[in-house]
């Protein structure tokens, strides 16, 4: 059955799940739906698309592409559309990448990106389809022409709203409130990896399990 989940809430001991009209009680939920990029707020004028997958870019690859970000999804960005053709600016708001290691070593010596450190964006316009983008640069003004921009600024779970006041700690399948648990990248609040969703999915089951076996398998 497939249902499109907007709001969980549990009332006299039972979930009611609920989306477009629909409504599903259960004595039991797993959210398990992943995560969604963090906002990113930005001035921006005239017709430019502020990119948040490189899905879109890697059908048609752009000349230039500016990336906003410094973890693991902006380097990979970076690399991939390298890869492609694109030249790459990554621009970094510290003074340094949050990522160390192989990915890191990759970027660093990749002569078709630059990183721009202690840069900023401030805003983004458009004018005869090139995209100028202001920013602030060790706290001067700089500005730059691209064909696409890209922020990797993080992601967050994707939650339905869950209308109940819970506690729930990043990483944890359980919840404060006794049949309700988060698996996967919803638990860890981040990209994590399949075999850690995969183990926490079949945790959260099991949870379910002994739950109602405790109730004495009333669903």
């Amino acid at each position: 059955m497939c249902f499109h989940a907007d709001s969980v809430v549990k009332s006299d001991d039972v979930f009611e799940i609920s989306g477009k009209g629909e409504h599903i009680r259960s004595r039991s939920v797993i959210i398990a739906t992943g995560t969604v990029p963090k906002d990113f707020n930005i001035k921006v004028t005239g017709n430019v698309k502020i990119h948040r997958s490189i899905l879109e870019l890697k059908r048609k690859p752009p000349s230039r592409t500016i990336i906003v970000g410094s973890g693991e999804a902006a380097l990979d960005y970076a690399l991939n559309l390298s890869d492609s053709g694109s030249t790459v600016s990554l621009l970094v708001r510290g003074p340094a990448l949050r990522v160390t290691g192989d990915l890191r070593n990759e970027i660093e010596k990749r002569s078709t990106v630059k990183i721009l450190y202690n840069t900023v964006p401030v805003k983004v316009s458009g004018s005869k389809g090139i995209i100028h983008l202001e920013a602030r640069a060790s706290g001067k003004k700089i500005l730059l022409e691209t064909d696409a921009v890209l922020a990797a600024v993080g992601r967050e779970p994707g939650l339905p709203q869950i209308k109940n006041d819970f506690v729930h700690d990043r990483g944890n399948v359980e919840t404060s409130i006794p049949g309700l648990y988060f698996s996967g990248d919803a638990s860890m609040g981040r990209l994590g990896q399949a075999a850690i969703a995969s183990g926490q999915g079949i945790l959260a089951a099991a949870c379910v399990y002994e739950l109602l076996k405790a109730r004495g398998g009333r669903q």
